[in-house]
Protein backbone atom coordinates (compact mmCIF):
# COMPACT_ATOMS: atom_id res chain seq x y z
CA UNK A 1 0.00 0.00 0.00
CA UNK A 2 3.24 2.26 0.65
CA UNK A 3 4.43 1.84 -3.06
CA UNK A 4 0.61 2.11 -4.50
CA UNK A 5 0.38 5.42 -2.41
CA UNK A 6 4.31 6.82 -3.54
CA UNK A 7 2.97 6.14 -6.79
CA UNK A 8 0.23 8.30 -7.14
CA UNK A 9 2.12 10.62 -5.54
CA UNK A 10 4.43 10.93 -8.11
CA UNK A 11 1.55 10.86 -10.70
CA UNK A 12 0.09 14.13 -9.10
CA UNK A 13 -2.56 12.28 -7.96
CA UNK A 14 -2.48 13.66 -4.41
CA UNK A 15 -6.08 12.96 -3.12
CA UNK A 16 -5.59 9.27 -4.07
CA UNK A 17 -2.14 8.93 -2.15
CA UNK A 18 -3.83 10.28 0.88
CA UNK A 19 -6.77 8.20 0.79
CA UNK A 20 -4.78 5.35 0.15
CA UNK A 21 -1.95 6.00 3.21
CA UNK A 22 -4.94 7.10 5.41
CA UNK A 23 -7.25 3.95 5.03
CA UNK A 24 -4.23 1.37 5.10
CA UNK A 25 -1.60 2.45 6.86
CA UNK A 26 -1.19 3.09 10.34
CA UNK A 27 0.48 6.01 12.27
CA UNK A 28 3.11 3.94 13.24
CA UNK A 29 4.12 2.48 9.95
CA UNK A 30 3.56 6.21 8.64
CA UNK A 31 6.62 7.44 10.94
CA UNK A 32 8.77 4.14 10.45
CA UNK A 33 8.98 4.54 6.59
CA UNK A 34 9.35 8.54 6.77
CA UNK A 35 6.37 8.78 4.76
CA UNK A 36 5.18 12.25 6.67
CA UNK A 37 6.91 14.60 4.24
CA UNK A 38 4.80 12.98 1.61
CA UNK A 39 2.19 13.31 3.63
CA UNK A 40 2.24 16.65 4.11
CA UNK A 41 3.27 17.77 0.25
CA UNK A 42 -0.55 15.88 -0.49
CA UNK A 43 -2.45 18.58 1.60
CA UNK A 44 -0.33 21.46 0.85
CA UNK A 45 -1.00 21.10 -3.06
CA UNK A 46 -4.81 20.53 -2.06
CA UNK A 47 -4.69 23.79 0.17
CA UNK A 48 -4.93 21.93 3.15
CA UNK A 49 -2.12 23.93 4.57
CA UNK A 50 -2.59 23.39 9.00
CA UNK A 51 -2.75 19.47 8.16
CA UNK A 52 0.73 19.92 5.88
CA UNK A 53 2.11 21.57 8.48
CA UNK A 54 1.80 18.85 11.24
CA UNK A 55 3.31 16.58 9.04
CA UNK A 56 5.70 18.70 8.57
CA UNK A 57 6.31 19.09 11.93
CA UNK A 58 6.01 15.38 12.55
CA UNK A 59 9.00 14.80 9.35
CA UNK A 60 11.12 16.97 11.31
CA UNK A 61 10.87 15.41 14.21
CA UNK A 62 11.62 12.11 12.92
CA UNK A 63 14.85 10.82 13.08
CA UNK A 64 15.31 8.77 9.67
CA UNK A 65 14.43 12.31 7.59
CA UNK A 66 17.18 12.77 5.60
CA UNK A 67 19.40 16.28 5.22
CA UNK A 68 18.24 16.60 1.39
CA UNK A 69 14.68 15.97 2.64
CA UNK A 70 14.56 18.16 5.24
CA UNK A 71 16.27 21.16 3.49
CA UNK A 72 13.19 20.65 0.50
CA UNK A 73 11.06 20.84 4.05
CA UNK A 74 12.19 24.22 5.21
CA UNK A 75 11.61 25.15 1.68
CA UNK A 76 7.86 24.27 1.40
CA UNK A 77 7.12 25.38 5.03
CA UNK A 78 8.74 28.68 4.17
CA UNK A 79 6.37 28.92 0.84
CA UNK A 80 3.26 27.39 3.15
CA UNK A 81 3.50 30.21 5.46
CA UNK A 82 4.20 32.49 2.64
CA UNK A 83 0.65 31.55 1.23
CA UNK A 84 -0.77 32.00 4.84
CA UNK A 85 0.74 35.23 4.79
CA UNK A 86 2.68 34.39 7.78
CA UNK A 87 5.63 36.23 6.65
CA UNK A 88 7.80 35.99 10.55
CA UNK A 89 6.83 32.05 10.23
CA UNK A 90 8.01 32.28 6.53
CA UNK A 91 11.25 33.93 7.65
CA UNK A 92 12.50 31.92 10.11
CA UNK A 93 12.39 28.52 7.81
CA UNK A 94 14.03 30.66 4.94
CA UNK A 95 16.96 31.61 7.46
CA UNK A 96 17.28 27.66 7.47
CA UNK A 97 18.41 27.55 4.20
CA UNK A 98 21.56 28.31 2.97
CA UNK A 99 22.03 31.56 0.83
CA UNK A 100 23.31 30.16 -2.19
CA UNK A 101 20.40 27.57 -2.34
CA UNK A 102 18.12 30.06 -1.80
CA UNK A 103 19.22 32.01 -5.05
CA UNK A 104 19.63 28.67 -6.91
CA UNK A 105 16.11 27.75 -6.17
CA UNK A 106 14.38 31.11 -7.27
CA UNK A 107 13.50 32.07 -3.99
CA UNK A 108 15.02 35.35 -3.20
CA UNK A 109 11.41 37.22 -4.54
CA UNK A 110 9.29 35.66 -1.84
CA UNK A 111 12.64 36.57 1.06
CA UNK A 112 12.11 40.08 -0.15
CA UNK A 113 8.64 39.86 -0.31
CA UNK A 114 9.01 38.95 3.14
CA UNK A 115 11.35 41.61 4.63
CA UNK A 116 8.92 44.22 2.75
CA UNK A 117 6.14 43.25 4.28
CA UNK A 118 7.50 43.57 7.85
CA UNK A 119 8.99 46.79 7.23
CA UNK A 120 6.29 48.36 9.21
CA UNK A 121 7.70 46.16 11.70
CA UNK A 122 11.10 46.44 11.74
CA UNK A 123 12.83 49.81 9.46
CA UNK A 124 15.79 47.54 9.05
CA UNK A 125 14.04 44.78 7.06
CA UNK A 126 13.92 47.80 3.94
CA UNK A 127 17.16 47.20 2.99
CA UNK A 128 17.05 42.89 3.26
CA UNK A 129 13.61 43.82 0.75
CA UNK A 130 16.25 45.69 -1.43
CA UNK A 131 18.71 42.71 -1.63
CA UNK A 132 16.90 39.95 -2.40
CA UNK A 133 14.45 42.15 -4.59
CA UNK A 134 17.84 42.69 -6.31
CA UNK A 135 19.28 39.79 -6.38
CA UNK A 136 15.66 38.23 -7.75
CA UNK A 137 16.37 40.67 -10.29
CA UNK A 138 20.10 39.91 -11.66
CA UNK A 139 18.85 35.71 -12.19
CA UNK A 140 19.51 34.98 -15.82
CA UNK A 141 17.07 34.29 -18.30
CA UNK A 142 14.16 36.82 -16.11
CA UNK A 143 12.58 39.23 -18.81
CA UNK A 144 9.52 40.74 -17.04
CA UNK A 145 8.20 40.20 -21.37
CA UNK A 146 9.30 36.80 -21.67
CA UNK A 147 7.24 34.11 -23.34
CA UNK A 148 9.62 31.64 -22.06
CA UNK A 149 8.92 32.12 -18.20
CA UNK A 150 6.53 29.95 -16.25
CA UNK A 151 3.24 32.20 -14.92
CA UNK A 152 4.01 32.70 -11.31
CA UNK A 153 7.64 33.45 -12.04
CA UNK A 154 6.40 36.07 -14.50
CA UNK A 155 4.43 37.52 -11.99
CA UNK A 156 7.22 37.62 -9.70
CA UNK A 157 8.93 39.84 -11.83
CA UNK A 158 6.64 41.95 -12.23
CA UNK A 159 5.63 42.20 -8.80
CA UNK A 160 9.78 43.10 -7.83
CA UNK A 161 10.17 45.74 -10.02
CA UNK A 162 6.88 47.43 -8.90
CA UNK A 163 7.81 46.58 -5.28
CA UNK A 164 11.69 47.62 -5.79
CA UNK A 165 10.36 50.83 -7.60
CA UNK A 166 7.64 51.73 -4.87
CA UNK A 167 10.71 51.80 -2.06
CA UNK A 168 13.53 53.53 -4.42
CA UNK A 169 10.33 56.13 -4.61
CA UNK A 170 9.85 55.94 -0.99
CA UNK A 171 13.50 56.68 -0.48
CA UNK A 172 13.28 59.90 -3.24
CA UNK A 173 16.03 57.61 -5.47
CA UNK A 174 14.00 58.69 -8.37
CA UNK A 175 16.08 57.51 -11.12
CA UNK A 176 16.65 54.23 -9.34
CA UNK A 177 12.88 54.06 -9.24
CA UNK A 178 12.55 54.89 -12.85
CA UNK A 179 14.90 52.16 -13.98
CA UNK A 180 12.62 49.57 -12.36
CA UNK A 181 9.34 51.00 -13.28
CA UNK A 182 10.51 51.27 -17.06
CA UNK A 183 11.20 47.37 -17.10
CA UNK A 184 7.15 47.47 -17.16
CA UNK A 185 4.55 47.86 -20.05
CA UNK A 186 2.14 50.71 -20.32
CA UNK A 187 -0.87 48.17 -19.16
CA UNK A 188 1.11 47.04 -15.90
CA UNK A 189 2.05 50.76 -15.25
CA UNK A 190 -1.88 51.33 -15.36
CA UNK A 191 -2.32 48.63 -13.38
CA UNK A 192 -0.25 48.91 -10.28
CA UNK A 193 -1.15 52.65 -10.60
CA UNK A 194 2.36 53.70 -11.08
CA UNK A 195 1.53 56.63 -13.98
CA UNK A 196 1.84 59.06 -10.88
CA UNK A 197 4.74 58.09 -9.47
CA UNK A 198 6.09 58.19 -12.32
CA UNK A 199 5.14 61.20 -13.30
CA UNK A 200 6.73 62.60 -10.11
CA UNK A 201 10.34 60.95 -10.36
CA UNK A 202 10.00 62.72 -14.27
CA UNK A 203 9.58 65.74 -12.55
CA UNK A 204 12.31 65.19 -9.89
CA UNK A 205 15.13 64.87 -12.26
CA UNK A 206 13.72 67.91 -14.59
CA UNK A 207 11.90 65.25 -18.02
CA UNK A 208 9.21 67.73 -18.29
CA UNK A 209 8.37 66.03 -21.36
CA UNK A 210 8.12 62.33 -19.76
CA UNK A 211 6.57 64.14 -16.26
CA UNK A 212 3.41 65.72 -18.51
CA UNK A 213 2.72 61.86 -20.54
CA UNK A 214 2.64 60.51 -17.58
CA UNK A 215 0.53 62.94 -15.78
CA UNK A 216 -2.07 62.70 -18.58
CA UNK A 217 -1.80 58.98 -18.48
CA UNK A 218 -2.69 58.83 -14.90
CA UNK A 219 -5.28 61.26 -15.37
CA UNK A 220 -6.89 59.22 -17.98
CA UNK A 221 -6.49 56.09 -16.26
CA UNK A 222 -8.32 57.72 -13.18
CA UNK A 223 -11.47 58.48 -15.21
CA UNK A 224 -11.35 55.44 -17.35
CA UNK A 225 -11.33 53.57 -14.07
CA UNK A 226 -14.00 55.35 -12.18
CA UNK A 227 -16.18 54.86 -15.73
CA UNK A 228 -15.64 50.79 -15.21
CA UNK A 229 -16.30 51.03 -11.85
CA UNK A 230 -19.56 53.34 -12.53
CA UNK A 231 -20.72 50.10 -15.02
CA UNK A 232 -20.03 47.54 -13.17
CA UNK A 233 -21.71 49.21 -9.71
CA UNK A 234 -24.65 49.63 -12.48
CA UNK A 235 -23.85 45.90 -13.09
CA UNK A 236 -24.39 44.90 -9.48
CA UNK A 237 -27.61 47.00 -9.09
CA UNK A 238 -29.34 45.30 -12.19
CA UNK A 239 -28.93 41.95 -10.86
CA UNK A 240 -29.66 42.80 -7.61
CA UNK A 241 -26.29 42.91 -5.55
CA UNK A 242 -26.53 45.56 -3.54
CA UNK A 243 -24.29 45.65 -1.07
CA UNK A 244 -21.36 45.50 -4.22
CA UNK A 245 -22.88 48.23 -6.02
CA UNK A 246 -22.95 50.92 -2.87
CA UNK A 247 -19.47 49.97 -2.23
CA UNK A 248 -17.78 50.42 -5.16
CA UNK A 249 -20.19 53.94 -5.23
CA UNK A 250 -19.08 54.91 -1.95
CA UNK A 251 -15.43 54.03 -2.42
CA UNK A 252 -15.59 56.45 -5.45
CA UNK A 253 -16.39 59.47 -3.39
CA UNK A 254 -19.94 62.02 -2.97
CA UNK A 255 -17.85 63.91 -5.77
CA UNK A 256 -17.75 61.70 -8.13
CA UNK A 257 -21.20 60.08 -7.57
CA UNK A 258 -23.05 63.37 -8.12
CA UNK A 259 -21.22 64.19 -11.29
CA UNK A 260 -22.42 61.18 -12.85
CA UNK A 261 -25.53 61.34 -11.01
CA UNK A 262 -25.88 58.17 -9.36
CA UNK A 263 -27.18 59.27 -5.91
CA UNK A 264 -30.50 57.74 -6.51
CA UNK A 265 -28.84 54.53 -7.45
CA UNK A 266 -27.06 54.66 -4.50
CA UNK A 267 -29.41 55.75 -2.17
CA UNK A 268 -31.89 52.73 -3.59
CA UNK A 269 -28.96 50.42 -2.47
CA UNK A 270 -28.24 51.94 0.71
CA UNK A 271 -32.16 51.45 1.23
CA UNK A 272 -32.29 48.00 0.16
CA UNK A 273 -29.93 46.19 2.67
CA UNK A 274 -31.22 48.44 5.70
CA UNK A 275 -29.16 51.13 5.74
CA UNK A 276 -31.78 53.87 6.13
CA UNK A 277 -29.73 56.49 7.29
CA UNK A 278 -27.39 56.27 4.41
CA UNK A 279 -30.04 55.98 1.67
CA UNK A 280 -32.02 59.28 3.28
CA UNK A 281 -28.46 61.34 2.97
CA UNK A 282 -27.98 60.16 -0.97
CA UNK A 283 -32.03 60.47 -1.65
CA UNK A 284 -31.50 63.93 -0.35
CA UNK A 285 -28.09 65.08 -2.07
CA UNK A 286 -29.73 63.54 -5.40
CA UNK A 287 -32.96 65.69 -4.77
CA UNK A 288 -30.68 68.68 -4.22
CA UNK A 289 -28.89 68.23 -7.33
CA UNK A 290 -31.75 67.34 -9.49
CA UNK A 291 -31.50 69.87 -12.75
CA UNK A 292 -33.87 71.77 -13.53
CA UNK A 293 -33.10 70.34 -17.40
CA UNK A 294 -34.11 73.78 -19.58
CA UNK A 295 -32.65 72.49 -22.34
CA UNK A 296 -33.50 68.97 -22.02
CA UNK A 297 -35.96 67.19 -24.40
CA UNK A 298 -39.24 66.36 -22.84
CA UNK A 299 -38.98 62.98 -22.43
CA UNK A 300 -35.84 63.52 -20.88
CA UNK A 301 -37.54 65.81 -18.30
CA UNK A 302 -40.22 63.36 -18.24
CA UNK A 303 -37.81 60.66 -17.31
CA UNK A 304 -35.85 62.66 -14.07
CA UNK A 305 -39.67 63.93 -12.86
CA UNK A 306 -40.23 60.32 -12.43
CA UNK A 307 -36.86 59.44 -10.70
CA UNK A 308 -37.75 62.46 -8.33
CA UNK A 309 -41.08 61.00 -7.38
CA UNK A 310 -39.60 57.90 -7.18
CA UNK A 311 -37.04 59.73 -4.74
CA UNK A 312 -39.99 61.54 -2.65
CA UNK A 313 -41.60 57.41 -2.81
CA UNK A 314 -38.42 55.97 -1.29
CA UNK A 315 -37.41 58.21 1.38
CA UNK A 316 -40.42 58.87 2.77
CA UNK A 317 -40.21 54.69 3.45
CA UNK A 318 -36.52 55.20 4.58
CA UNK A 319 -38.04 57.90 7.04
CA UNK A 320 -40.80 55.57 7.99
CA UNK A 321 -38.66 52.47 8.93
CA UNK A 322 -36.48 55.01 11.29
CA UNK A 323 -39.37 56.21 12.76
CA UNK A 324 -39.07 59.79 11.74
CA UNK A 325 -42.78 59.79 10.62
CA UNK A 326 -42.70 63.82 10.43
CA UNK A 327 -40.19 63.82 7.57
CA UNK A 328 -42.29 60.21 6.27
CA UNK A 329 -45.17 62.41 6.02
CA UNK A 330 -43.69 65.35 4.62
CA UNK A 331 -42.53 63.68 1.49
CA UNK A 332 -45.57 61.37 1.24
CA UNK A 333 -47.19 64.61 1.30
CA UNK A 334 -45.33 65.28 -2.50
CA UNK A 335 -46.92 62.33 -3.99
CA UNK A 336 -50.14 61.88 -6.02
CA UNK A 337 -53.02 59.88 -4.95
CA UNK A 338 -52.66 57.68 -7.94
CA UNK A 339 -49.13 57.31 -7.30
CA UNK A 340 -49.73 56.04 -3.96
CA UNK A 341 -52.34 54.29 -4.69
CA UNK A 342 -51.01 52.51 -7.73
CA UNK A 343 -47.95 51.86 -5.27
CA UNK A 344 -50.21 50.23 -2.81
CA UNK A 345 -48.39 52.84 -0.35
CA UNK A 346 -51.38 53.46 1.44
CA UNK A 347 -50.63 51.60 4.85
CA UNK A 348 -47.29 52.97 5.30
CA UNK A 349 -48.76 56.32 4.75
CA UNK A 350 -51.53 55.51 7.12
CA UNK A 351 -49.28 54.57 10.24
CA UNK A 352 -47.08 58.06 9.82
CA UNK A 353 -50.36 59.78 10.26
CA UNK A 354 -51.17 57.70 13.30
CA UNK A 355 -48.23 58.34 14.91
CA UNK A 356 -48.53 61.67 14.20
CA UNK A 357 -52.23 61.35 15.90
CA UNK A 358 -53.65 63.31 12.76
CA UNK A 359 -56.35 60.24 13.16
CA UNK A 360 -58.51 61.78 10.39
CA UNK A 361 -55.69 61.42 7.84
CA UNK A 362 -54.95 57.67 9.17
CA UNK A 363 -58.09 56.74 9.23
CA UNK A 364 -58.51 57.89 5.37
CA UNK A 365 -55.54 55.80 4.56
CA UNK A 366 -56.37 52.67 6.13
CA UNK A 367 -59.60 52.52 4.57
CA UNK A 368 -57.74 53.13 0.83
CA UNK A 369 -55.63 50.34 1.61
CA UNK A 370 -58.52 48.24 2.56
CA UNK A 371 -60.57 49.39 -0.73
CA UNK A 372 -57.34 49.17 -3.11
CA UNK A 373 -57.39 45.84 -5.44
CA UNK A 374 -53.65 45.93 -5.31
CA UNK A 375 -53.93 45.61 -1.44
CA UNK A 376 -52.58 42.25 0.24
CA UNK A 377 -56.30 41.43 1.34
CA UNK A 378 -55.17 37.99 2.93
CA UNK A 379 -56.86 37.47 6.69
CA UNK A 380 -53.96 39.47 8.38
CA UNK A 381 -53.07 42.25 6.35
CA UNK A 382 -57.02 42.65 7.10
CA UNK A 383 -57.12 41.85 10.35
CA UNK A 384 -53.90 44.44 11.17
CA UNK A 385 -55.47 47.29 9.53
CA UNK A 386 -59.00 46.74 11.86
CA UNK A 387 -56.77 47.20 14.68
CA UNK A 388 -55.07 50.10 13.76
CA UNK A 389 -58.18 51.59 12.81
CA UNK A 390 -59.98 50.66 15.86
CA UNK A 391 -56.77 52.35 18.14
CA UNK A 392 -57.80 55.73 16.30
CA UNK A 393 -61.08 55.50 16.67
CA UNK A 394 -61.10 54.38 20.52
CA UNK A 395 -58.02 56.19 21.48
CA UNK A 396 -57.21 59.05 19.12
CA UNK A 397 -61.06 60.35 18.48
CA UNK A 398 -63.03 58.89 21.37
CA UNK A 399 -65.10 57.18 18.76
CA UNK A 400 -66.73 54.34 20.35
CA UNK A 401 -69.11 53.74 17.79
CA UNK A 402 -66.96 53.13 15.07
CA UNK A 403 -64.46 51.78 17.03
CA UNK A 404 -67.25 49.03 17.83
CA UNK A 405 -67.96 49.07 14.21
CA UNK A 406 -64.59 47.62 13.62
CA UNK A 407 -64.55 44.78 16.66
CA UNK A 408 -67.38 43.68 15.62
CA UNK A 409 -66.05 42.34 12.67
CA UNK A 410 -63.49 40.20 14.72
CA UNK A 411 -64.55 36.95 16.23
CA UNK A 412 -63.52 36.11 20.06
CA UNK A 413 -60.31 34.50 19.21
CA UNK A 414 -58.81 37.89 17.68
CA UNK A 415 -60.32 40.02 20.17
CA UNK A 416 -58.20 37.78 22.91
CA UNK A 417 -55.37 37.56 20.72
CA UNK A 418 -55.12 41.60 19.64
CA UNK A 419 -56.11 42.38 23.28
CA UNK A 420 -59.21 44.34 22.61
CA UNK A 421 -61.43 42.53 25.21
CA UNK A 422 -61.01 46.41 27.60
CA UNK A 423 -62.35 48.14 24.17
CA UNK A 424 -64.49 45.52 23.59
CA UNK A 425 -66.08 46.04 26.56
CA UNK A 426 -66.13 49.66 27.00
CA UNK A 427 -68.07 50.15 23.52
CA UNK A 428 -70.62 47.31 24.04
CA UNK A 429 -71.19 49.54 27.41
CA UNK A 430 -71.36 52.62 25.09
CA UNK A 431 -73.96 51.14 22.87
CA UNK A 432 -76.09 49.62 26.62
CA UNK A 433 -75.13 46.49 25.82
CA UNK A 434 -74.85 45.20 29.63
CA UNK A 435 -74.67 41.50 28.34
CA UNK A 436 -72.00 41.91 26.14
CA UNK A 437 -69.87 44.74 28.13
CA UNK A 438 -70.25 42.37 31.16
CA UNK A 439 -68.98 38.97 28.91
CA UNK A 440 -65.95 41.29 27.86
CA UNK A 441 -65.01 43.03 31.01
CA UNK A 442 -65.05 39.16 32.69
CA UNK A 443 -63.01 38.07 29.71
CA UNK A 444 -60.90 40.86 30.19
CA UNK A 445 -60.03 40.54 34.18
CA UNK A 446 -60.07 36.50 33.02
CA UNK A 447 -57.01 36.63 30.62
CA UNK A 448 -55.30 39.33 32.25
CA UNK A 449 -54.58 38.30 35.59
CA UNK A 450 -50.85 38.70 35.91
CA UNK A 451 -51.10 42.18 34.31
CA UNK A 452 -54.14 43.54 36.71
CA UNK A 453 -53.12 46.18 39.49
CA UNK A 454 -55.17 48.08 41.60
CA UNK A 455 -55.95 51.08 39.11
CA UNK A 456 -57.47 48.45 36.30
CA UNK A 457 -60.09 46.78 38.47
CA UNK A 458 -60.96 50.18 39.93
CA UNK A 459 -61.53 51.36 36.87
CA UNK A 460 -63.39 47.68 35.31
CA UNK A 461 -65.07 48.51 38.79
CA UNK A 462 -66.32 51.30 38.17
CA UNK A 463 -67.63 50.78 34.63
CA UNK A 464 -69.76 48.11 35.90
CA UNK A 465 -71.13 49.57 38.69
CA UNK A 466 -71.98 52.00 36.33
CA UNK A 467 -73.43 49.37 33.64
CA UNK A 468 -75.32 47.87 36.20
CA UNK A 469 -76.45 50.64 38.32
CA UNK A 470 -80.51 50.21 37.43
CA UNK A 471 -80.07 46.32 37.31
CA UNK A 472 -82.07 44.10 39.54
CA UNK A 473 -79.68 41.07 39.20
CA UNK A 474 -76.63 42.87 40.06
CA UNK A 475 -77.14 45.76 41.66
CA UNK A 476 -77.93 43.96 44.92
CA UNK A 477 -74.86 41.82 44.56
CA UNK A 478 -72.26 44.49 44.09
CA UNK A 479 -73.83 46.70 46.87
CA UNK A 480 -73.10 43.71 48.60
CA UNK A 481 -69.61 43.42 47.45
CA UNK A 482 -69.22 47.17 49.12
CA UNK A 483 -70.93 46.32 52.75
CA UNK A 484 -68.60 43.34 53.05
CA UNK A 485 -65.57 45.26 52.07
CA UNK A 486 -65.90 47.29 55.11
CA UNK A 487 -64.31 50.39 53.90
CA UNK A 488 -60.98 48.41 52.78
CA UNK A 489 -60.75 49.35 49.03
CA UNK A 490 -58.20 46.77 47.94
CA UNK A 491 -60.62 44.05 49.62
CA UNK A 492 -63.62 45.35 48.35
CA UNK A 493 -61.95 44.97 44.66
CA UNK A 494 -60.75 41.86 45.67
CA UNK A 495 -64.18 40.20 45.90
CA UNK A 496 -65.42 42.37 42.90
CA UNK A 497 -63.05 39.97 40.45
CA UNK A 498 -63.80 36.91 42.44
CA UNK A 499 -67.59 37.44 41.66
CA UNK A 500 -66.77 38.80 38.06
CA UNK A 501 -65.39 35.09 37.86
CA UNK A 502 -68.15 33.34 39.17
CA UNK A 503 -71.49 35.29 37.59
CA UNK A 504 -73.33 34.29 35.18
CA UNK A 505 -72.92 37.55 32.86
CA UNK A 506 -76.47 36.14 30.88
Amino acid sequence: WSRIAVLQYRLHDYTSALDTLNQHLQSQYIAQWNLEFMLAHCHQKLGAYHEAITFYQQFLANKHSEIGDIQKCYQNLALLYFDLRQFAKCIEYFALIDDEEISALHLDFYVARCYHELTSYNANFVELAVKYYKRYLKLPGLDAHGINMDVQHQANLVDAYTSLGAIYFDQQQWRNALDMFEHLNEDQILRFELADKMSACYAAIGDEASEQKYRNLAAQHTVQKKEKEISLAQFYYNIHQNQLAADMLLALGDDVIVEHDMEFMLAHCLQLVGDNAGAIKYYLLGLNNAHDGGSDGDAEQEQKQEEVVNAWHNIGCAYHDIADYEHAAEYFGKLSMAHIQRTNTEFIVAVCYHHLKRYQDALRYYQLYLDNALSEHDEQSVKSCYNNMIICYFYGLKDLQNAYEYLSRMSDDDIVERKFLYEMARCAQHKNDREQSMKYYQLFLKHNQEALNEEIIENVYQNVHSLCVDDKQFMPQIQKIKENGHGDKQKELQLFVAWMNRVNCK
